[in-house]
């Protein structure tokens, strides 16, 4: 069984990139292989599944952005030295604007997870080799 931390990672992950299905039985399948009708349905399936998907891809996101800035402070042998930056991330401030933007996000993400699913690259690329693109 997959805990919160796998599941949100693959979700993330899996929405940036826009080659591969994932289906079922768990062999990557081109998307450039698939038929019209299988994207379809494959867009369609992540829709009905869409405000779950945003709950661990929105999970993953806040992971991230919580997580200590890494600062390269040199180099030994070939290999970058990063060092973890205390009390430092990437959330924007509380009360500003890049917050009250990223808020904003947020509630429209949760309001209408299908639409915020629909501009991934993995949605946008099966609606475009479906040609449902908007439906």
């Amino acid at each position: 069984m997959s805990t919160l931390a796998e599941t949100s990672r693959f979700w993330f992950a899996y929405l940036q990139q826009d080659e591969f299905l994932l289906p079922r039985v768990r062999v990557p399948v081109r998307l450039a292989d698939m038929d019209l009708d299988w994207c379809g349905n494959a867009l369609r399936w992540l829709e009905r599944r869409a405000a779950s998907v945003e709950m661990y891809y929105t999970h993953q996101e806040l992971k991230g952005l919580a997580e200590p800035v890494l600062v390269a402070i040199g180099e030994s042998g070939g290999r970058v030295i990063e060092v973890r930056v205390p009390d430092s991330n990437m959330l924007p401030t509380p009360g500003s604007m890049a917050a009250d933007a990223y808020d904003a996000e947020l509630d429209q993400r949760v309001a209408d997870p299908v639409v915020w699913l629909r501009s991934t690259p993995l949605c946008k690329a099966l609606a475009a080799r479906a040609e449902v693109s908007g439906s």
